[in-house]
């Protein structure tokens, strides 16, 4: 092993041969790590501790080094902005936003004051600081982020869906967005030593905003009209450079002009290919940002620096967990959210990396280079670790795991639940949830008439009431689609003319594609078994008062027995 000395603890100076050691060696440790089922990015971020402080290979404190990788940590950290704001669907949040919007302002509120208090005891109990409160200021800043890389690739590796990842995602855009804001606020309040107006801040802000927005909207209509679907990558790729870069030249944030240009491309865009896109090369740009964060990481003052930095992990974890205790309060709370959700926002990455880096750069204060930095890399290192397994453990637990494949009943989602409150009659239901499909799902508005006119008719010539409480009115669609579907739960029941003559308060609405008649029948059988063979099923669904309840009762292990699992070709 004598030939690996010179290696070993002599930096690589050729930011080719850095960049190669760290795409190489960050793969691998990925593939490694999944081998001994830990979750990829904790492997690429061992990978690069290996690389940075333990071997000495990478030298990422070079000036020289920094300036040749920082496009690439740029990229990444545009990717990772776009990526999480594209996760926030508002027509998939109509009804748990309430839930969601409270979450996030507790979060905001609750957490930073937690870690303020407690780290600021902390350091006047140990005696381990001599700026107390500016330290437990400006971690307090940085506590509210969750990694969004971190969530979505570990969602995207367990193939996970559902009500508790729908809010944990919407969940961790939302407390980014705060942290961002909040980061702004207080460095230009700092900076400025206290007494600089914040209408400057909130300018940059609203610019930011309108930044990505413009970004988001002229991509889609140049992308409709000038480019090929050939140069869509390079086109896509380009404008989320120029994102970084002209917020950079006009003062803006980085981090919000890209999550906005995610949520508009989400919301605003009729089709998702501008964002699929970016999968084609994500895992390369995520393995090589994680093994970065790895390199970065430092052993310098630990004892001052793990006690702040072990502190600092301590009461952001009290403070999320009573989010939850407080937000259960305000709001009703699933239980798999209560449960699960408080840990799975433990990881801190991307956002929080640039924010600090962001903060070194404009400051020459020795409290940020000596304490800060440091506490908040090694934090990082931490939680990128241990969160990814928590975050797992969390997706399996919730039930959640491994529902992002394609399912012959997977319409049954908390965004295409509603409670209906008021009296209607059949005719009435059968509208308001034709319209309740076509606003929640992917279909063309002109098809909307065929098909009323075609589950109107289906229900004229036959009663679709199968017994104990439950209708299932369906009708076709001229288009290539999947079996799709919304769920309706009346407060009020009323006659459907049911095989068993009893009235009906669980109505299930399906849309089928013509020319796919076994797709069709299979999703009727495993929806009336779900009910025929469970009386406490519909009786519990009757008690139900949000969409969330009336999850949590058919996301069951039973239910999902019956959810069969469906081939590609087949949808």
């Amino acid at each position: 092993m004598d030939y690996l000395y010179p290696l070993l603890n002599n930096p690589l100076h050729n930011v080719y041969s850095t960049l190669a050691a760290l795409i190489f060696l960050g793969l691998l440790g990925g593939y490694l790590a999944k081998l001994i089922h830990l979750p990829s990015i904790s492997g690429n971020i061992i990978a690069g501790m290996f690389l940075g402080p333990v071997f000495g290979i990478v030298n990422t404190n070079s000036s020289y080094m920094t300036s040749q990788l920082e496009p690439i940590a740029n990229l990444a950290f545009s990717l990772i902005a776009i990526s999480i704001g594209s996760h926030l669907k508002f027509k998939l949040l109509h009804n748990s936003i309430r839930r969601i919007l409270v979450i996030a302002l507790v979060q905001a509120i609750v957490v930073p004051l937690v870690c303020f208090v407690g780290i600021y005891a902390t350091q006047v109990f140990l005696g381990v600081s001599h700026s107390p409160l500016e330290i437990a200021l400006c971690l307090a800043v940085f506590s509210i982020a969750t990694a969004p890389a971190t969530v979505v690739h570990m969602v995207k590796e367990s193939q996970a869906k559902g009500m508790f990842v729908k809010t944990l995602l919407a969940v961790v855009v939302l407390n980014n967005v705060s942290n961002i804001i909040i980061f702004e606020v207080c460095k230009e309040w700092m900076l400025g030593g206290g007494g600089q107006s914040l209408l400057p801040v909130f300018s940059k802000l609203f610019g930011s905003l309108a930044l990505g927005a413009c970004i988001a909207v002229s991509l889609v209509f140049l992308r409709t009209r000038i480019f090929s679907k050939k140069k869509e990558a390079i086109f896509s790729f380009a404008a989320l450079m120029i994102a970084f870069g002209l917020a950079i030249e006009l003062e803006l944030s980085p981090a919000l002009t890209n999550l906005t240009v995610g949520v508009f491309l989400a919301n605003f865009s009729d089709r998702n290919q501008i964002l699929d896109v970016f999968e084609d090369f994500e895992e390369l740009i995520y393995s090589l940002f994680f093994t970065l964060t790895g390199a970065h990481a430092t052993f310098n003052n630990l004892q001052t620096v793990g006690v702040l930095c072990f502190a600092y992990m301590f009461f952001r974890l009290v403070g999320n967990m009573l989010c939850l205790y407080i937000s259960g309060r305000l709001t009703p709370l699933p239980r798999r959210v209560y449960k699960y959700l408080g840990m799975s926002l433990l990881p801190q990455g991307g956002i929080t990396v640039g924010l600090i880096v962001a903060l070194e750069t404009m400051s020459s204060n020795d409290l940020i280079s000596n304490v800060l930095t440091p506490v908040i890399l090694l934090s990082v290192t931490i939680t990128e670790i241990i969160g990814p397994v928590i975050l797992r453990l969390s997706l399996n637990r919730s039930g959640e795991a491994g529902r992002a494949n394609p399912r012959l009943i997977d319409f049954i989602q908390e965004e295409f639940i509603t409670i209906e409150s008021r009296k209607r009659s059949k005719q009435e239901i059968i509208i308001e949830l034709v319209d309740f499909l076509f606003k929640t799902h992917p279909l063309k508005i002109a098809d909307k008439i065929n098909f009323l006119q075609s589950v109107l008719k289906r229900e004229k010539d036959s009663s679709t009431g199968v017994g104990k409480g439950v209708a299932i009115p369906h009708g076709s669609l001229n288009s290539d689609i999947k079996t799709m579907g919304v769920m309706a739960i009346l407060q009020h029941p009323l006659d459907w003319d049911s095989l068993d003559g009893k009235q009906v308060s669980v109505i299930i609405l399906i849309a089928s594609p013509v020319g796919k008649p076994q797709q069709h029948l299979k999703a009727l059988s495993a929806i009336s078994s779900l009910f025929l063979n469970r009386d406490s099923a519909a009786r519990n669904l009757k008690e139900a008062k949000t969409a969330g309840d009336v999850y949590e009762i058919i996301a069951d292990e039973d239910f999902e027995s019956l959810n069969e699992l469906v081939l590609e070709e087949q949808v």
